[in-house]
């Protein structure tokens, strides 16, 4: 469906000062009563590179993230699990760019100011995914996404899976749209978190390029060329410095790959080693990305089973991920609701949402919170359920009036 471009634009922008009119004054009406307070324990990582970038250093020095998260309330031995001197900085200078605006109003504020935006994202990513779950009101998905549990803990931490989430689908819905150079962009800001992204972002410009829609790349390149421009000017080197921190301050995951949710660290939490370990990443590796090609290479593949298919992937494919970067499989999710016939439909969101909520008040309760590579079920039940109702056994869970190709 095709907008025309004043419309859309002045959509978008009534949307962008919609929120944040909204954001200001809830700050505002709720200012008196933050003072002091931890709202989103990560968004200390944030507010450090937003701080070290505004007085001309590097997000990526660990002196500097030191000295600014313990002077922010930073504890080595409840914070960093008594290993970390600071929660490391792994992300472009872009997205630290984001919090330079809200470091006057001091960090318990902005913290606030941050929840807020994280929520304001998973409505609107609801809002956007109206409509593609034909067995839910379109209602539905705007409640759906923001109470998600992984979602809702992705918001409480103050992660960047929400932003990435709403890229998502907002690069979706921009696509379906014909708005492909604005895409792009959205696919670009995608390189913000690549563990994530790094099978949706080759798949939609393959599609792209398989359907003639050559302002998906030149946007894609564009938006990469511009924050990869405005990042060196704050730090020249950026690129080198983002490698070369995951080996500086290593990740929780190097340790403890069972505080990781990918089909790779699962094994790696067995015991798996070497040879034996690449192989068995090969045997679900492979498939994902032959299947995620063949889908591509259909000149009538849907673009919704391109991100379906390309989010469901990324958990096979990245070496980590954490339970908050759960969040983004409400994509699939509430594709799968809208195939599969009603009764399976609903044992399905059943599952997928009530389950991991009472598995993961049942891992703290136990004092195996940290256990994360259980939570790895939804990811594999999405993934085996999207290949048998797509692939394998087409219409044996879907609906009957719903055509596949």
């Amino acid at each position: 469906m095709y907008i025309p471009r004043e419309r859309l634009w002045f959509r978008g922008a009534a949307w962008v000062i919609g929120l944040v009119t909204a954001t200001t004054v809830l700050v505002a009406l709720a200012r008196p009563l933050i003072s002091g307070q931890k709202f989103c324990p990560d968004f200390i990582c944030f507010w450090a590179a937003g701080k070290l970038l505004s007085a001309g250093e590097s997000p990526y020095d660990a002196a500097g993230q030191t000295r600014v998260q313990q002077e922010y309330g930073w504890n080595k031995s409840e914070d960093g699990v008594g290993r970390f001197d600071f929660m490391p900085y792994y992300y472009p200078p872009w997205f630290a760019l984001l919090c330079v605006p809200l470091l006057p109003l001091g960090f318990a504020t902005a913290s606030f100011a941050w929840l807020l935006i994280q929520f304001e994202l998973l409505a609107l990513s609801g809002y956007l995914l109206r409509g593609s779950a034909p067995g839910l009101p379109r209602w539905g998905t705007l409640v759906l996404v923001p109470v998600f549990v992984f979602s809702t803990l992705a918001a409480r931490l103050g992660q960047a899976t929400p932003l990435i989430l709403f890229l998502m689908v907002a690069a979706w819905q921009l696509l379906e749209r014909r708005w492909d150079r604005s895409a792009g962009w959205m696919l670009a800001g995608l390189m913000t978190k690549p563990q994530l992204t790094l099978a949706i972002i080759p798949a939609v410009l393959f599609w792209s390029i398989k359907q003639r829609r050559w302002g998906a790349l030149q946007g894609f390149l564009t938006g990469l060329v511009v924050l990869g421009l405005a990042s060196a000017c704050l730090v020249p080197d950026w690129p080198l410095q983002m490698l070369q921190a995951p080996s500086q301050t290593p990740l929780v995951t190097t340790e403890r790959p069972w505080m990781s949710t990918t089909w790779y660290s699962l094994w790696r939490t067995i015991g798996l080693s070497g040879w034996a370990l690449w192989a068995t990443y090969a045997l679900g590796a492979v498939p994902v990305i032959g299947l995620l090609v063949y889908s591509v290479r259909q000149r009538a593949c849907p673009l919704s089973d391109v991100f379906g298919m390309g989010i469901l992937a990324a958990f096979f494919l990245a070496p980590y991920a954490r339970y908050y970067d759960l969040a983004v499989l409400i994509v699939p999710l509430i594709l799968l609701i809208g195939r599969m016939r009603p009764g399976w439909a609903t044992m399905l969101l059943i599952a997928c949402t009530a389950l991991p909520a009472i598995q993961i008040v049942f891992l703290g309760s136990t004092g195996r919170g940290d256990r994360e590579e259980t939570l790895i079920w939804p990811a594999l039940l999405l993934a085996a359920l999207w290949v048998f109702s797509r692939y394998w056994q087409p219409g044996v869970l879907s609906r009957p009036f719903l055509v596949l190709d």
